[in-house]
């Protein structure tokens, strides 16, 4: 433990933890162009993102020593700013602006789409199948490749539903399963019914055959593309009945491998590897279930649950230091000394984290002085980031609303921050810039 000396805003205040001065009284002046210590309150997590943007690219450009690599951006909920830091920091390499980056720590369904879309397919399970649940299956591009259906089809796919009359329901016994009259009209069986006999017959919008009336609209290459829908479907409503057995884990990892294998895996092989952390720990979760002799049958989200946890536990710190500027989540032992040290979303209600309590846990019905706590947790984070810093911290929260630019509170944890340095002896004038 060194003391780092009064030199700046940052190093005053680091120097007071260290000694654990609380209340100063010889105060003296900063410089005035000290920016060691900066908080920018920010319309939206989007102008948080532009601003951190352009305040990198200051830094950069005036401190030739100073690299991306030094620099660590700790998220309060990387899953909401992942995207955003995606949408801002996504530039050319040549460009002037461009700053390498890398975003750790986001969840296994984020970083794979092949995840994605299998969680996305099994979450049909028990649905009532509308429409645009369905055609949203579509848009995933793990599905597509499988079915061999591109984007450019997807507008002609929605325009046959829509004037085919489907609606929901796989046929009449479905809906019968969801306390609604058992009629075919307007269900998924009635539709493709419809569209199937109009390629191979003319209705001339009169004529029916076998009580069902053709959609004519359908003709030449058009007949492929209706094919690899229509299989689509039958393989959607299949697996979508399928899926509402409980079953033992052996069982279902059967079953979950053949929904993988029907949904998700490329004929041509392309997307194998991509799905095999996911065999992987369908595979780990039978494997355990077998050795502890467990053959009791599960709901579909039990095995899920289980799926997952194995999924997120074999994940290691995914993008950590990799490369560039590190947008990483704020989790223990994150306090790995960076020149700059920048933390985003540090808004009221959002930091510090609360804690999720489950129905069952007893203990948190009578909570002991030492119990585990989330919000506890944030803060000694909190405090573990600013001693971090070598040389300059950067905080931000959304403090203006974005629909009548009214000032909003900061974190609790950030207004104690605050009231630190008004008590310390450096100038708070200097601190805060929009």
């Amino acid at each position: 433990y060194q003391d780092p000396g009064r030199a700046d805003m940052l190093h005053a205040l680091q120097a007071d933890l260290l000694h654990l001065r609380s209340n100063i009284q010889d105060a003296h002046a900063v410089a005035a162009d000290d920016r060691s210590l900066t908080l920018h309150a920010c319309h939206s997590p989007m102008r948080e993102v532009e601003v951190l943007h352009d305040q990198l690219l200051a830094m950069l450009a005036a401190d030739a020593t100073l690299q991306p690599r030094d620099i660590a951006v700790l998220l309060t909920d990387v899953e909401v700013y992942a995207p955003l830091v995606e949408a801002v920091f996504e530039r050319e390499e040549r460009a002037s602006s461009f700053i390498p980056y890398c975003v750790a720590d986001r969840s296994v369904r984020a970083e794979n789409p092949l995840i994605e879309a299998f969680h996305r397919i099994l979450d049909t399970a028990g649905s009532r199948l509308p429409v645009s649940e369905v055609l949203d299956l579509l848009t995933l591009s793990p599905v597509q490749e499988r079915f061999d259906i591109g984007s450019e089809s997807l507008d002609t796919i929605a325009t046959w539903v829509a004037d085919a009359g489907i609606r929901w329901g796989i046929d009449g016994a479905h809906r019968r399963e969801h306390k609604q009259p058992a009629l075919d009209e307007n269900t998924w069986r009635f539709g493709l019914r419809r569209l199937l006999l109009g390629f191979a017959m003319p209705g001339e919008g009169a004529r029916t055959y076998a009580g069902v009336l053709p959609y004519d609209e359908i003709e030449g290459a058009d007949a492929q593309l209706l094919g690899r829908f229509a299989e689509f479907c039958e393989a959607l409503f299949d697996t979508s009945k399928r899926l509402t057995e409980p079953r033992s884990p052996h069982t279902w990892q059967a079953e979950l491998l053949r929904i993988i294998d029907l949904f998700l895996v490329d004929p041509e092989g392309r997307s194998a590897w991509d799905v095999q952390p996911l065999r992987s720990a369908i595979d780990a979760v039978a494997k355990e279930a077998n050795a502890a002799e467990f053959e009791e049958p599960l709901a579909l989200e039990a095995m899920l649950e289980l799926v997952e946890t194995r999924l997120e536990s074999e994940a290691s710190a995914r993008g950590f230091l990799a490369r560039g500027v590190t947008f990483c989540a704020m989790l223990p032992m994150r306090s790995v000394p960076f020149r700059v040290v920048c933390m985003l979303g540090l808004s009221d209600g959002a930091f510090p984290r609360g804690d999720r309590r489950l129905g069952f846990d007893l203990l948190a019905e009578s909570p002991k002085p030492g119990d585990r706590s989330r919000r506890a947790d944030d803060r000694y984070l909190f405090l573990e980031a600013i001693l971090a810093a070598r040389e300059c911290v950067h905080l931000s929260y959304v403090g203006q609303s974005i629909q009548d630019n009214a000032d909003l509170p900061p974190s609790v944890v950030l207004g104690d921050f605050l009231e630190q340095v008004e008590r310390s002896p450096v100038s708070y004038t200097h601190l805060r810039a929009h």
